[in-house]
């Protein structure tokens, strides 16, 4: 019996360990996020016809320039699809492909994309799990609930993050000319 109940509190407190690392913050400013030099956790996510897509075989295809945002009712996050949009012709020569992942419901897609005119992939992220393990998940405290603080992530085809802009004021995105400049130094790195 003495082992038995050391057992069930080995398991309670491995359980506590793992899950402390998948924490949701009370705001933005106290996010924990993934670094550079860590891997993205290998979740599944929709696509806009409700399929479940495995992200590590997106990534394995080609380097990828992650994009999380909150939303589509977002017009911070609209802009900066669109203008994520217009560079991706530069983006797709330098050798890498665009994935944008929100918690938004799949429905929500191909209006994201026809609204931004995006071609790129846009995927949701059924209740927020990926963006939960990623660190980049706060509670709003309000009728959205949990939302992502916006990331824009560069990894590689075994999924490691080689960079990453992140920023709790969702207002600021980097700049496309910044992230040109990125992406040429790191394939200059390759």
């Amino acid at each position: 019996m003495r082992q038995n109940t050391r057992s069930i509190f080995s398991l309670f407190f491995l359980f506590l360990a793992v899950s402390s690392f998948a924490q949701v913050a009370d705001k933005a400013e106290n996010i924990s996020p993934l670094l550079v030099g860590e891997k993205i956790p290998a979740d599944s996510i929709i696509d806009d016809s409700g399929s479940m897509q495995s992200l590590a075989k997106i990534w394995v295809e080609k380097p990828t320039l992650l994009v999380i945002f909150r939303g589509s009712w977002c017009p911070y996050c609209n802009l900066h699809l669109a203008k994520l949009a217009k560079a991706e012709k530069e983006i797709l020569e330098l050798g890498y492909q665009i994935v944008a992942i929100s918690p938004d419901d799949y429905h929500k897609i191909a209006d994201i994309k026809t609204k931004n005119n995006v071609k790129y992939q846009v995927y949701a992220d059924k209740d927020a799990r990926l963006i939960t393990k990623m660190g980049l998940a706060f509670n709003t405290g309000g009728k959205r609930g949990i939302l992502p603080v916006p990331a824009l992530m560069v990894l590689d085809q075994s999924g490691e993050i080689r960079f990453e802009h992140i920023n709790p004021n969702y207002k600021i995105r980097m700049e496309t000319k910044y992230l040109i400049a990125v992406l040429k130094a790191l394939q200059n790195k390759s």
